[in-house]
């Protein structure tokens, strides 16, 4: 009998796995092996597709499932896989990027499907949003993109993003979900698709008890996840309405914030409550 035996977590990327530069620190690829070799079930859950994990989690142990998309793709990373996907496929969507782009012509918008990221827009922010996602862009019509769409995406200032998000509250569009990945990038999803049904997805596939599940997080796209999971796990340095969601507040990102949660696991005591 392993020490984690029977428990499932999965962590957020960026602002919590990944440290400086998209890298994860060691003592985090260390802690996560650790873990899964006392019997432990590790897997990611991000705003981030295929194409970017498939790059940048060469060397992450991972043994069950991800979540990806914000909850729009279940992935087996191992076999590079798509297992379930909750994509758009109504025309509701392109009407609502057209709305986007002729009020904010400014603002780059990409859209997932597959492994293809689109855009709509071609200027010098989207330089900074392809950057940003460590993938290519094809412009398309945006009548010419293929549902199904796992995300629409735009790229700004906060300021600026706040204003596409209120201009989009007033269009009424009530079957899709808006969500901050983190404070210049504005998420437009399928409605009730989020990183918590995807956890709800992976626990009834492995047969796991949502009591035995740890959630670890940083922003705003990752609070239905730190609520539903058993346990949540945030860093130091996430927002303070994040923090308030932990039980267990771990170092910075930078520093391996998993590693300093795994081992401090101890199923015989109480967690650190906020």
């Amino acid at each position: 009998m392993g020490k984690f035996d029977g428990y499932l977590m999965v962590s957020d990327l960026d602002g919590t796995l990944f440290g400086n530069n998209y890298q994860i620190p060691k003592n985090n690829i260390e802690a996560i092996k650790y873990f899964i070799d006392s019997g432990g079930l590790f897997s990611i859950a991000t705003g981030r597709g295929m194409v970017a994990c498939d790059a940048l989690l060469s060397e992450l142990p991972t043994n069950i499932p991800g979540v990806l998309f914000n909850g729009a793709v279940l992935y087996d990373l191992n076999n590079k896989k798509v297992l379930k996907e909750h994509g758009i496929d109504n025309n509701e969507a392109k009407t609502l990027i057209k709305l986007i782009n002729k009020k904010f012509p400014d603002i780059p918008t990409v859209i997932f499907h597959k492994r293809k990221m689109y855009t709509t827009i071609v200027n010098d922010e989207l330089k900074i949003l392809i950057d940003k996602i460590k993938m290519p862009a094809e412009y398309m019509p945006i009548d010419e993109i293929p549902f199904p769409w796992y995300k629409m995406l735009c790229e700004g200032s906060n300021n600026r993003l706040l204003e596409i998000k209120k201009y989009i509250d007033e269009l009424n569009y009530p079957m899709f979900s808006y969500v901050f990945t983190n404070s210049t990038l504005l998420e437009i999803i399928k409605k009730d698709v989020t990183k918590a049904a995807g956890l709800t997805e992976l626990t009834t596939l492995l047969n796991i008890e949502m009591s035995k599940t740890i959630a670890a997080g940083d922003y705003f796209n990752d609070v239905e996840l730190l609520e539903k999971a058993a346990i949540s796990v945030v860093p130091q340095n996430a927002p303070n309405e994040i923090k308030q969601l932990a039980n267990y507040i771990t170092c910075s990102n930078i520093d391996g914030m998993i590693a300093d949660f795994i081992y401090n696991f101890d199923l015989q005591q109480n967690f650190i409550v906020n």
